[in-house]
């Protein structure tokens, strides 16, 4: 460790003399040699690392194709030129509160930029989730068993909580005490609740094997 320092404190005592890496001794002049090679490497890898992330979220996933209109609809949404003259400021928080007030901002009363990009990032998620839903219902193939697990979950707290407590203090399934309870409409049929609690048995089954 001690000669590192020594090393190194000679080579920026040569630094401060001389004025180009042409002027530097044989051997510190490998190290500059040394220091861009690792330099442009390093940029190399970080590239590549960049390049496989962006393959990965819009070419290679699944949902790629809605990440990419998602990232497209938002980048129309960005106004560089602006943003671009507010990094310009040499004072940096200057440069914060205009950025703050960029994206902050509501003109006449309507949604600020940062508003937008939220609403198209939720909006776009609850698409997919509604799309899931969909699929769900009808794979179920029963509207009334749906529509109860809906309402359970928009309910009130005073009506989710005894549910959701007795669920972790007996033995029952949650999903079974939902079906179960009166207080949330519709009322179902024993077919339809053995139904159900027949089809939680098998997916426990199914999780115990795996």
């Amino acid at each position: 460790m001690k000669l590192i320092l020594e090393g190194l404190t000679r080579l920026f005592e040569e630094i401060k003399v001389k004025e180009s890496i042409k002027d530097l001794k044989p051997e510190y002049q490998k190290v500059a040699e040394w220091a861009k090679i690792e330099y442009v490497f390093s940029l190399v890898i970080a590239n590549l690392r960049i390049a496989a992330v962006i393959y990965h979220l819009f070419v290679a996933e699944d949902n790629s194709a809605e990440l990419f209109a998602q990232a497209q609809r938002i980048h129309g949404l960005m106004p560089y030129s602006i943003l671009k003259n507010i990094l310009r400021f040499s004072n940096p928080m200057a440069m914060l509160r205009g950025v703050l007030d960029l994206f902050l901002a509501q003109p006449f009363g309507q949604r600020s930029l940062l508003q937008r990009i939220l609403s198209i990032t939720l909006n776009d998620d609850i698409k997919k989730l509604q799309k899931n839903l969909d699929g769900l219902r009808e794979k179920i193939g029963d509207e009334a068993l749906c529509e109860k697990l809906k309402n359970y979950v928009y309910a009130d707290a005073s009506i989710q909580d005894p549910i959701r407590q007795e669920a972790a203090d007996g033995e029952t399934d949650l999903i079974t005490l939902i079906m179960r309870n009166e207080d949330i409409s519709p009322p179902l049929d024993g077919k339809q609740i053995v139904r159900m609690h027949t089809a939680f048995l098998a997916w426990n089954s199914a999780l115990n094997e795996v």
